[in-house]
């Protein structure tokens, strides 16, 4: 019989240091829970048994008792972010790096704060767009909920201005992609994005009318 490989055993420095050290930063009145590496291991081995816990090689980093932990990406475009492997509402990425995380939870457990109430990061587009775009692509064309997690979330790492992508996204089958799209332009609002816009607006679906229709209002606005 043999032994499972430890998940833990070629992650990046950074991510074994921050385990190593985060019961300084423990507050579990504040549901503020990092994870020791024993326990960050064991709860690694279980996200990794999901299809994107094993693609993302994603790290366990805290343990709230609710099912949504913050998890570090090692693999694929947002490799050393920090995603919030939550259900309700979707995951998300949270921060740019593990440094602004323990950053954050440090803030928070001085101040008193939740950790639902943690300030996230704003994400950047990436600089491999040419990559991040055929990828975004190549999942888009997927018909199972694993491919809309994947683009949704990783939607935020694409330069608003690439139009084309925007585009067929916005014409995705799942309200749920489409939903990510009005989201994204309506937060980064261009002129050039009305042709979209226009198109989310009038969406059977309110979650992807609403804010396509918040997104036209403010080109608008700022562009009377």
């Amino acid at each position: 019989m043999t032994t499972p490989l430890d998940p833990l055993q070629d992650v990046p420095l950074e991510v074994m240091a921050f385990l190593a050290e985060s019961q300084s930063l423990r507050a579990e009145k504040l549901a503020i829970c990092p994870l020791d590496p024993k326990a960050s291991s064991e709860y690694t081995t279980a996200i990794r048994a999901t299809p994107v816990g094993a693609e993302l090689r994603l790290v366990a980093l805290d343990d709230a008792n609710d099912s949504n932990p913050y998890c570090y990406i090692v693999e694929g475009p947002a490799k050393g972010m920090i995603l919030h492997f939550s259900h309700d509402p979707e995951p998300e990425l949270k921060f740019r790096s593990l440094a602004s995380f323990k950053q954050a939870l440090a803030s928070a457990k001085q101040g008193g704060r939740h950790i639902d109430d943690l300030v996230p990061d704003q994400i950047y587009p990436i600089q491999e767009q040419d990559e991040l775009a055929a990828l975004l692509l190549e999942r888009a064309s997927g018909e199972d909920e694993v491919s809309e997690f994947f683009v949704c979330t990783l939607l935020p790492l694409l330069a608003p201005e690439n139009l084309p992508v925007l585009e067929q996204l916005a014409r995705h089958r799942s309200f749920v992609v489409r939903e990510a799209v009005a989201v994204f332009v309506r937060e980064r609002a261009l002129p050039s994005h009305r042709a979209i816009l226009e198109r989310l607006v009038v969406d059977t679906y309110g979650q992807v009318a609403r804010p396509a229709r918040e997104a036209l209002i403010a080109i608008r606005a700022s562009h009377a």
